[in-house]
């Protein structure tokens, strides 16, 4: 109780009688929303590593000033693996300047992706993310997982990938799970 007392009388948390809960003064706030936006940043990483995309509903339940460091943090790291996540998280959020903030840190990301397309039938990765993520959670996983990789002579798991466009296909480039080498998984 005597920490709790502390913070209080140091002007870091208040208190509302009404509700009997505590509550961060702008002080305290100040002090944790930049910690807090980085764990959430570090989860966000480990949802898309793994194609966690129902971790967007946590970030819906956050104050927009979080929300806004944090598209802040992915577009600083140039976090690229969270691009999916971040349409998925566009598609549900209703806060008003949130959604074209993340379209213009999408932007962004994203050409950061397809600076020189070699050939023209490549499409911007932006529509190829859009065709990936109309497919079901469950098949994306299973598509993610069953990668032919040349060198293991195997079916692998794809990871560390970056969606793609060509013609009417989505495809993954990215690493073998097991040995590291190049794979692609085209996707009709």
């Amino acid at each position: 109780m005597e920490k709790v007392e502390w913070v209080i009388s140091n002007g870091y948390l208040t208190t509302d009688e009404k509700l009997s809960v505590l509550m961060y003064t702008d002080k305290g706030w100040d002090l944790v929303k930049d910690e807090l936006a980085d764990s959430i940043y570090t989860e966000l990483e480990l949802a898309a590593e793994f194609g966690r995309y129902e971790y967007v509903h946590f970030i819906l339940d956050q104050q927009p000033e979080l929300k806004m460091d944090l598209l802040y943090l992915i577009e600083e790291r140039d976090s690229k693996e969270l691009i999916d996540i971040l349409i998925e998280w566009r598609e549900l959020e209703d806060f008003k300047p949130i959604p074209e903030r993340i379209r213009e840190v999408i932007q962004r990301l994203d050409r950061g992706i397809s600076r020189s397309p070699q050939n023209t039938d490549e499409t911007g990765s932006f529509e190829a993310n859009k065709k990936w993520l109309m497919i079901p959670a469950d098949i994306r996983q299973m598509l993610v997982r069953n990668v032919f990789c040349g060198h293991c002579r195997d079916t692998v798991q794809i990871e560390k990938y970056v969606i793609k466009g060509f013609r009417d296909s989505v495809v993954l480039e990215g690493k073998c799970k097991n040995c590291g080498n190049d794979v692609v998984r085209v996707i009709d």
